[in-house]
């Protein structure tokens, strides 16, 4: 049985949305950006609310994230039959 919270993410528009997630979090790929990833779920306030909530994950830089990082996916519930 699949997440409710990603009723499309087969339909998504990024390649990440298909793999990697895992009950509101996201594994973190080479090639990867919490932009890319914001993207492709559809994060409201985009990578900077990625980033917000990944914080103490990501660091100081938001552009060095590396594969197997796992982060929080914000807001997903908000974004359901809306």
């Amino acid at each position: 049985s699949g997440s409710p919270l990603f009723p499309c993410r087969e339909a998504a528009t990024g390649r990440h949305a298909s793999r990697g997630v895992t009950g509101g979090t996201y594994t973190v790929r080479s090639g990867d950006s919490l932009s890319s990833i914001a993207d492709s779920f559809d994060v409201h306030g985009g990578w900077q609310a990625l980033y917000a909530a990944n914080k103490s994950t990501v660091g100081a830089d938001p552009d060095y994230i590396v594969a197997g990082q796992q982060l929080d996916v914000p807001g997903q519930n908000a974004h359901v039959g809306h």
